[in-house]
């Protein structure tokens, strides 16, 4: 598979960029756990946090983001579909 770049923004409820957290992706393909990978982004500019990927089969992919140091813990989940 090609190597993409995975880019997550975090802001508060006011719109600013939280930086200083420790965001980490969880990669995993619902039917089966053999390409499952683990990721630590790294801040590329305030409150952007990214990390290159290389998702090895085409198919549905799920996307579980975890951020942690800031003053609530925040995850997210998103599906996607690689071609």
């Amino acid at each position: 598979g090609a190597t993409r770049a995975v880019k997550v923004a975090i802001i508060d409820k006011s719109g600013a960029p939280v930086s200083g957290l420790g965001v980490s992706l969880h990669l995993v393909r619902p039917i089966s756990t053999a390409f499952d990978q683990e990721l630590t982004l790294k801040a590329v500019a305030p409150g952007v946090y990214a990390a290159d990927v290389t998702l090895p089969a085409p198919g549905a992919w799920e996307l579980r983001m975890v951020a942690t140091g800031g003053k609530v813990p925040w995850q997210a989940t998103e599906r996607v579909f690689v071609k």
